[in-house]
């Protein structure tokens, strides 16, 4: 950062939301009370900061991929023990559905039979209405029946953990306070001011 006058303004723009709005915020850094030597060290300790927090970001990037890879096998032992179980529900389930789905069938077909014989008549208490609500209540109760499909169950992805583990780290630590603590200390003075420039109220 150069001083080219006696007065230098610098301004940093945020962008946050409240409620629908968007807001935008200006800093403007005042210049006019401070020493050069001063500043430069506040840009010193800046750059310092930002080459710390980008190396302790490697650091947890790569520790988190590793906990990823530990997790994997753990998850990855424990879907090939789970699976080797639904295998066997699946296989009895298949078994179970062939033989209700064909009985469901057979009285699905007697219910469609007597309800077009009983749609037919003009006595709804014939015979053929009454073996129509007969075998419709069958069908209702035999839905009742329908086995249960075991849960699939899902495998866990590597990338998923990997991005799991990663969501802790993060860039921002602060390096930017550092510096406004800083050229504070050197005499400069920091102003802000926001503004609504998006869905503001009127």
């Amino acid at each position: 950062m150069k001083i080219k006058h006696i007065f230098l303004s610098f301004v940093g723009i945020v962008f946050f939301c409240a409620c629908s709005a968007q807001y935008e915020v200006k800093k403007t850094y005042d210049f006019s009370n401070t020493d050069k030597s001063c500043i430069n060290s506040c840009e010193l300790s800046e750059k310092q900061c930002n080459i710390s927090c980008q190396d302790g970001y490697n650091r947890c990037l790569l520790d988190a991929n590793n906990n990823a890879k530990e997790l994997f096998k753990e998850y990855d032992k424990r879907y090939k023990s789970e699976l080797y179980i639904y295998l066997k529900l699946k296989k009895r389930y298949d078994k179970q559905y062939y033989i209700w789905l064909k009985e469901y069938k057979n009285i699905e077909y007697d219910y469609n039979y007597y309800s077009e014989k009983c749609s037919i008549s003009k006595d709804k208490n014939s015979y053929e209405c009454k073996k129509k609500d007969y075998f419709n209540a069958k069908l209702q109760r035999e839905l009742s029946l329908k086995p249960t499909e075991p849960i699939k169950i899902k495998r866990v992805r590597l990338s998923d953990l990997v991005v799991q583990e990663q969501s802790s780290c993060t860039l921002n630590c602060g390096c930017a306070d550092v510096y406004d603590r800083c050229f504070s200390k050197c005499g400069g003075k920091i102003t802000y001011q926001k503004f609504c420039i998006s869905n503001c109220d009127d």
